[in-house]
């Protein structure tokens, strides 16, 4: 089996046998798979010694182009979600992935495989498809992507992402769904033509929904926090980097009133978690604010970001 420890695949030559079997067309699907998890092992943002990785660097075209290949030609859905996890990995590793995966037509495959339930069939692999789209999301390009392949409403489906059991595995994975599909909106809708059709999808009634009801959002603040919007807030988020809590340069939020990101983070931890997160509710509300009834413009749109997160994430289902 190729999946052993991360570390031994850092040894020399390691990561060009890697790319050489997933580019491969002579191995098997099952053997290229193998390939990919450890790709993802050793591009997990969890581990430290990544960062040395300059021969992955060298080689990352090959391997992200036959990481796209694999999700397109996925036979099942345990190849898909193994390559899609390597995709999602690279693109916290390195800015260039996600210039790349534009360049390869990769927001179709990845769309496309959405209706395909032999391949895309779990919250997990989900995770994946959103935290690679919500990572692409920065560049201006990927929104006029997003729009061709009708993105905005499969990303939308993702905001009612529900477990089927209570795993609290699976619960986590539709938590995280949830959080990076408010996210991907909200960064995209930077462009106007993105915020016209979520707003023409009626995502502002389900952005508010989850911010109203814990319920919807599994009682997660992090999922709280990515619907609400710091831009209207008395708040400043600096994104640096291009990843979700990327490891390279994480994100630091600047709050007005005298509350400092420290003070924010030790007071309200789990705001904290979600503060790299332009988020979308008060951003789709500048596009389209007759979409709200005065109770949402005076409780989630104006007042500061940290009160409006502790009133909802307060709240009781009998309130809503």
């Amino acid at each position: 089996m190729l999946r052993e420890a991360p570390s031994l695949h850092l040894q020399v030559d390691g990561v060009l046998c890697l790319a050489d079997i997933l580019t491969d067309d002579s191995h098997s699907e099952a053997t290229r798979a193998e390939a990919a998890a450890v790709v993802a092992q050793v591009t997990s943002p969890h581990l430290s010694f990544t960062q040395h990785l300059s021969s992955f660097l060298e080689s990352m075209e090959e391997i992200v182009t036959a990481l796209v290949k694999l999700c397109q030609e996925a036979s099942s859905g345990e190849v898909f979600l193994l390559a899609s996890a390597a995709l999602a990995n690279i693109t916290f590793f390195d800015t260039m992935a996600c210039e790349m995966l534009l360049q390869l037509n990769a927001i179709h495959v990845l769309l496309e495989a959405c209706s395909d339930k032999q391949r895309v069939d779990t919250p997990y692999t989900r995770d994946q498809i959103v935290t690679i789209l919500a990572n692409m999301s920065v560049l201006e390009q990927c929104a006029s992507d997003i729009i061709q392949e009708n993105g905005v409403q499969l990303i939308m489906g993702m905001l009612s992402e529900k477990p089927s059991s209570g795993s609290p595995a699976e619960v986590a994975a539709c938590e995280r769904v949830q959080q990076k599909a408010a996210v991907t909106l909200a960064r995209l809708s930077r462009d106007p033509e993105v915020a016209r059709e979520a707003v023409r999808l009626s995502c502002v009634s389900r952005l508010i929904e989850l911010c109203r009801s814990p319920s919807e959002r599994n009682s997660s603040d992090a999922v709280l926090v990515a619907c609400l919007d710091f831009e209207f807030s008395g708040c400043l988020l600096l994104d640096f980097g291009i990843g979700i809590g990327s490891r390279l340069h994480p994100p630091m939020l600047v709050a007005a009133h005298g509350l400092s990101p420290e003070g924010l983070y030790h007071r309200y931890p789990g705001c904290y978690s979600a503060t790299w997160s332009l988020a979308a509710l008060r951003r789709l509300a500048g596009v389209c604010p007759e979409g709200l009834q005065e109770s949402d413009f005076q409780q989630l749109i104006q007042p500061r970001l940290v009160d409006s997160f502790l009133l909802c994430s307060n709240m009781e289902e009998s309130f809503v």
